[in-house]
């Protein structure tokens, strides 16, 4: 096989316990781009949660941000860009102070049960920002929100993903709630505690594909790696889906091979079976 570009997962994928690239894998990833292989970062991040393990690594790559909603290459250029109008935005946002009273009502927890937050390009916009839950992921991811809501927005922007940082005991019953009064988006659960909502159709596969597609490449020459649900399509969709050793169950179902986990170089290991010579 001619492979000709790799995607990789962000948090338990490209990245450790100890939030860094290991030496072998950052080796690795930067000897197949020397090969001439193209090498895009896929994360639910935002893309200023995502440029600084670029820079830092220097990969001077390209990046999938919101979980699919938005490809841009090395220099910052669009490439590909889906998301919500304003008017579907600020239905979900409506509906989400419906649910938080439900799920306040019907369940034992006594309070906020999700902290709601949403993003347009490099903006990210909180409902409250003082929230622990929205402090702890702007630590995490190392950029800072605003607080607010859709009057922050510019005019005719669109809205690429609604997040929900929601208590885990309540996040079933979220995801299940939001599937069922909104079928025409993408509710996903990105993380234990963690439901996005996006326009429909938005998937990092389908941003993946659509990369592909401008190149003019076949996507049987891609490598995937992911960790997490909302992985599953993009490594089902890549010519060879890599599970990391630490993946759920499910997703290393749905991969063509599992490798070492990502504090052992999981990528690094993945890499030299399938393109093997400097490797």
């Amino acid at each position: 096989m001619r492979w000709h570009s790799i995607f990789s997962d962000v948090d338990g994928t490209l990245i450790n316990t100890h939030f860094e690239v290991t030496q072998q894998t950052r080796q690795a990833l930067l000897c197949a781009m020397r090969q001439g292989l193209r090498f895009f970062i896929v994360s639910a991040r935002s893309p200023s949660g995502i440029t600084p393990i670029i820079r830092e690594n220097g990969f001077g790559c390209g990046m999938i941000a919101h979980s699919g909603a938005l490809a841009m290459d090395a220099d910052g250029m669009v490439l590909y860009d889906r998301g919500m109008t304003q008017e579907q935005a600020r239905e979900v946002l409506d509906e989400l102070k419906e649910i938080r009273q439900e799920l306040q009502t019907l369940s034992k927890f006594s309070g906020d049960p999700f902290a709601v937050s949403f993003f347009s390009y490099d903006d990210w916009i909180a409902e409250n920002r003082s929230d622990p839950r929205i402090v702890e992921e702007e630590g995490y991811v190392k950029t800072c929100s605003t607080e607010g809501g859709p009057e922050k927005l510019a005019p005719g922007a669109p809205v690429h993903k609604i997040m929900c940082l929601c208590e885990p005991e309540l996040l079933d019953r979220l995801e299940e709630m939001l599937k069922e009064r909104f079928p025409g988006l993408n509710v996903v659960r990105a993380w234990e505690n963690l439901v996005e909502i996006k326009a429909g159709g938005v998937t990092k596969a389908e941003a993946m594909l659509a990369l592909v597609r401008r190149w003019g490449l076949p996507p049987e020459g891609t490598i995937a790696f992911g960790d997490h649900h909302n992985d599953i399509e993009m490594l089902r969709a890549a010519g060879c889906g890599v599970a990391m050793g630490n993946a759920r169950e499910a997703v290393k179902m749905a991969a063509d091979m599992v490798t070492a986990d990502n504090d052992h170089d999981g990528i690094a290991m993945a890499l030299r079976k399938l393109l093997g010579g400097a490797f």
